[in-house]
């Protein structure tokens, strides 16, 4: 016989057949049990003791009968494990005292190791730009910021009191000059330097031939004069800009890692100089000539058709630059911020009339070791990417 109880508030104890339920709800709770067998209960009476607990509470309703009971404490504990409260001196002497479980040692993966892994990876980014250029042609897929540079070097100095360093520093520097003359080979026959043309005599075909081991020569006849003579216009023109703030031609002369650089020391002549204040940057004379000390060119454009101008090669040009230079500070109202050079007559080095205000500011040399990049399929500036230390 089956026996069906109904009640709107129950704080007993019903006793059927040696089971005991403890019931404690402010709402409507109806239970059947019928020989023996439990039906199914309502959320109230779910989360009701069975066994011989302490009382507790039922805190669902009818609205949230539906849902599902929370976790189990021992669950939540395991998803969100305890802070460690031991120090790290401690937790190296326990990793150091115990001994490490059969279960826990790593099992040694596959072969591939890392360097096979980043050409997998430059491989897929390889296939992924092949795929968006089909799909963008209008976008050049081959113009996106390079991460790594080429392997250019600054020539080692060779000291023979120790011949084993004499002769490393030799091997690298032969080996740097070969690279130089493959580089600027490659460059010759595309035509990619201003200066120099297909269709020579004899004569002029044979010195541009011997002109390509000449890679760091200063002379005014060599093959990388009008390089190093656009990138000292280039270092002119990026410093007066760094110097006036003007963020739209930093970013036309730099690239990568430089235009961050050149960007935070606008920025610190912000802070230094009042907002109507004036800096001027001034190179007065190059104190050795800018000399291109390593150099490498590889295709960067690996699109199945040939661009429309130019060629596929990217270059990265190591270039020296050793010049003198002075930086003049002025506020809004026209007061030097800058210490003052009492000889007037090394104001300006130019032919330009003197202005009667300003103030000289003391010279100082400045070495720079400088990469530029030129990806010889745009009609783009070269860009300073990198700075290097001897």
């Amino acid at each position: 016989m089956a026996l069906c109880f109904s009640r709107t508030r129950i704080g007993g104890v019903l006793k059927h057949q040696e089971l005991a339920i403890r019931l404690a709800s402010s709402s409507r709770v109806a239970s059947c049990v019928h020989s023996g067998i439990t039906l199914p209960q309502t959320y109230s009476t779910a989360s009701a003791s069975l066994t011989k607990k302490r009382p507790v509470t039922a805190k669902g309703t009818r609205k949230d009968a539906h849902l599902n009971p929370p976790p189990p404490k021992e669950k939540a504990a395991i998803r969100h494990p305890p802070k460690k409260s031991t120090s790290p001196e401690m937790e190296v002497a326990h990793q150091v005292a115990d001994p490490i479980p059969v279960a826990e040692v790593p099992v040694k993966s596959s072969p591939t190791s890392a360097q096979e892994l980043s050409e997998e990876d430059k491989l897929k980014e390889m296939e992924r730009m092949m795929a968006f250029q089909h799909l963008m042609p209008t976008i050049d897929a081959w113009g996106q910021e390079v991460k790594e540079t080429l392997d250019v070097m600054i020539p080692r100095p060779v000291y023979y009191k120790n011949p084993s360093e004499a002769f490393k520093a030799l091997k690298e520097n032969f080996i740097n000059s070969v690279k130089n003359t493959s580089a600027l080979s490659s460059l010759v026959n595309e035509n990619a330097l201003p200066g120099i043309y297909h269709g020579l005599g004899f004569r002029q075909r044979m010195r541009q031939i011997f002109q390509v081991f000449r890679t760091q020569s200063v002379e005014a006849d060599s093959l990388m004069t009008p390089v190093r003579e656009m990138a000292l216009d280039i270092y002119g023109d990026l410093n007066k800009a760094i110097a006036n703030r003007v963020d739209k031609d930093v970013r036309k002369y730099t690239t990568a890692a430089y235009l961050t650089q050149s960007l935070q020391l606008a920025k610190t002549f912000r802070t230094k100089v009042p907002p109507k204040g004036r800096i001027i940057w001034q190179m007065h004379r190059t104190i050795t000539p800018v000399q291109v000390l390593s150099l490498r060119v590889i295709e960067g454009y690996l699109a199945p058709e040939p661009p429309k101008l130019g060629n596929r090669l990217m270059v990265h040009a190591l270039i020296k630059f050793d010049t003198e230079q002075s930086l003049e500070m002025y506020d809004a109202s026209g007061n030097p911020l800058h210490s003052v050079v009492t000889d007037p007559d090394r104001i300006v080095d130019s032919e330009k009339p003197k202005e009667s205000w300003r103030v000289p500011a003391p010279r100082k040399r400045v070495t720079e070791y400088l990469i530029m990049e030129k990806r010889m399929w745009h009609q783009g500036p070269w860009q300073f990417r990198e700075q290097m230390w001897p």
